[in-house]
């Protein structure tokens, strides 16, 4: 994942920075893609499901505590 590996980044750090960057962008129309190299992991895939969600019942995707 961007941002881990080399980076040392957390990866729990990563999926909530995602959410917050799709969170300050959810007034606009956007094709978000999640691509990945081998399996998808299970908080990427719980990210996906999420995101889905919003784009099939047009609901707030993230809550925005915390940030």
């Amino acid at each position: 994942m961007v941002g881990g590996g080399a980076f040392g980044n957390e990866r729990a750090w990563i999926i909530v920075a995602v959410q917050r960057a799709l969170l300050c962008v959810q007034d606009y129309q956007l094709d978000v893609a999640m691509l990945c190299f081998g399996k998808v992991s299970p908080d990427l895939e719980g990210l996906a499901v999420e995101i889905n969600a919003y784009n099939t019942q047009n609901l707030l995707p993230f809550t925005r505590s915390g940030y």
